[in-house]
């Protein structure tokens, strides 16, 4: 069948026919099943067979003639002499004389066989389109959106704490470990084994922990303020 569709384009676009391979509904075999022709992009021709064809569901394999046509008088020429020389199965213009040609309502009913409650659709049934490349065109680069601002969770008590008080405690450690080394080789000669260290980590806890209580004592004291003795007039 001629794509009558593409008349319209005649001289604009060239024209080239195409083939669809099928499996054959009666033995199984591969056999080429229609010949084309079209001046369009050949997907849409091949979605309108998938959508509106009986024979679609039985598709192997689908080609299109490297050979191209620059009139639509020229590719309908070239149609009808490939039907007429390979015979396929499915096409009805110029293929009357072929034995082995199944018509359409043949075709129809081994679908429906195929597949119970199928119904062939209208003719009108929009099938998707394949667009031509475009060439790529320059495009202003654009600028870059600023990145939302990142809401991080505020920090726990313990982390102020620390980020607040870490070099008291980092002084106080090392003041205890300084008391526990000069204790350990102040009783050298007294203590042996190990009870230089034990011995020496006890009294460097306890001269370490003094220390600590009379520094927090002070730190808690308040000085206390100066009151004014107001004098009482005498009458």
């Amino acid at each position: 069948m001629p794509d009558r569709s593409a008349s319209t384009v005649s001289g604009q676009r060239d024209c080239a026919l195409y083939r669809f391979w099928v499996r054959h509904p009666e033995t199984g075999g591969r056999a080429l099943g229609y010949i084309g022709e079209t001046g369009r992009l050949p997907f849409q021709r091949l979605m309108e067979h998938i959508y509106q064809q009986p024979w679609a569901d039985t598709i192997m394999a689908w080609e299109v003639d490297p050979v191209t046509f620059s009139d639509k008088t020229s590719v309908l020429a070239a149609e009808r002499r490939a039907i007429e020389t390979e015979l396929p199965l499915y096409n009805v213009d110029g293929n009357l004389a072929n034995p082995g040609r199944i018509p359409p309502g043949r075709a129809v009913l081994q679908r429906q066989a195929r597949d119970p409650g199928w119904m062939q659709p209208q003719r009108n049934v929009r099938v998707p389109r394949q667009r031509a490349p475009r060439a790529a065109s320059p495009r202003a680069p654009r600028a870059a959106s600023p990145r939302p601002a990142r809401r991080t969770a505020p920090p726990s008590q313990l982390v102020r704490w620390w980020t607040r008080h870490r070099t008291t405690v980092a002084g106080w450690a090392g003041l205890w470990l300084s008391l526990w080394a000069f204790l350990w080789w102040l009783g050298r000669n007294a203590w042996a084994g190990w009870d230089e260290p034990r011995n020496a980590a006890a009294l460097a806890s306890v001269a370490w922990a003094l220390a600590l209580w009379g520094r927090l004592r002070t730190g808690n004291r308040r000085p206390r303020r100066r009151t004014r003795s107001r004098s009482r007039n005498r009458r």
